[in-house]
């Protein structure tokens, strides 16, 4: 029926003027079935299944994956922050040194030992509750180990790291990594 209809000229105008007439008569809180031109030959009209329409596909669930970010911080509104690779989540952007969650191979496992995990090792305080994070394609539950910088760190062990000690700019950062900073200043 389709091709029976289609112009010959100009034929990608076609479906966009479906889409347009579509969204201006068969809209979904009130269809405009009584002025429609093409109620004779509506099925939807005909099975008196017009206000069901239109029948939207389920949601896919999303993966949910697991990881834990490490902040360490001197309480005063400092903390160590690494800039992540170009490519990948969060590419090019500041954050909290983290592990288990960018990919699925990285995958975290929460009863692992911090301190194999960690940037370093330090006195970690795993916190109760984890930041929930949607993206895109999937869900991300980050756990938070937090430490103090003048109680937990060598200065040796902040040394090694690429990382850049400064002053936490909220703004600066990625949702996700707002949301850790925020998690874990009310921890402090």
């Amino acid at each position: 029926m389709y091709e029976d209809v289609l112009p010959d000229e100009r034929p990608s105008d076609f479906p966009q003027a479906l889409m347009d007439f579509a969204n201006a008569v068969c809209t979904v809180r009130a269809p405009g079935c009584a002025a429609c031109p093409l109620a004779a030959s509506c099925q939807g009209l005909a099975a008196d299944i017009v206000q069901t329409l239109p029948v939207k596909a389920p949601k896919k669930t999303k993966e949910t994956r697991r990881g834990i970010a490490f902040v360490v911080h001197d309480g005063a509104g400092s903390a160590l922050l690494v800039r992540r690779a170009e490519t990948g989540m969060l590419g090019g952007m500041l954050a909290f040194p983290s592990a288990g969650w960018a990919n699925r191979a990285e995958q975290y496992d929460p009863d692992a030992d911090l301190n194999l995990l960690a940037p370093f090792a330090a006195d970690w305080r795993l916190l109760d509750t984890p930041v929930a994070h949607v993206f895109t394609h999937f869900a991300l539950d980050m756990d938070i180990a937090v430490a103090r910088r003048d109680m937990a760190v060598s200065a040796e062990a902040l040394a090694t790291l690429s990382g850049t000690w400064e002053r936490v700019r909220p703004a600066s950062l990625p949702t996700l990594m707002r949301k850790v900073w925020k998690a874990a200043e009310k921890a402090r």
